[in-house]
């Protein structure tokens, strides 16, 4: 009987974990204007829905399924399409996938590598000028003792 109660206790708190991150999510549904369109990341959604679910049951909570949740996520909004990114999950509003993917995909990844051939670019234009350095970087008068 022990066991059907912790089931019981179990299964409300999955539901209160569910309901919880449905109006979160539509909360930010109706605070987002079309420039700035939520997108969420099956992982983090996964990763609150866990810690939720320990805070109500108050002991480690197994591994969540992250594909049964999602399925349970789109039931439950029907205004959110998930997306596949690469190894992620994303998911967003159905009416503005394609500028929430474009904005959520601008990886760091790019950017560094962006920013990498800028500097090799200002190398070659500073090796190519010709110019050398004779001076210090440090004058005596301004090194504290």
């Amino acid at each position: 009987m022990a066991e059907k109660s912790k089931d019981s206790q179990f299964s409300s708190a999955e539901s209160i974990a569910l309901a919880e991150l449905v109006a979160y999510i539509e909360e930010l549904r109706l605070v987002s204007d079309d420039k700035d369109v939520p997108v969420f990341r099956l992982a983090d959604l996964v990763a609150v829905y866990t810690e939720r679910m320990q805070d109500l049951i108050s002991e480690p909570v197994g591994k969540v399924n992250s594909t049964r949740l999602k399925e349970r996520l789109l039931q439950q909004c029907m205004f959110l399409k998930a997306v596949r990114h690469g190894r992620n999950v994303l998911l967003t509003y159905d009416s503005a996938v394609g500028d929430a993917i474009v904005k959520a995909c601008s990886d760091e990844d790019e950017e560094a590598m962006e920013l990498a051939n800028a500097a090799k670019i200002v190398r070659k234009h500073i090796l190519n000028c010709g110019h050398s350095f004779n001076g210090s970087l440090c004058e005596p008068d301004n090194v504290p003792s």
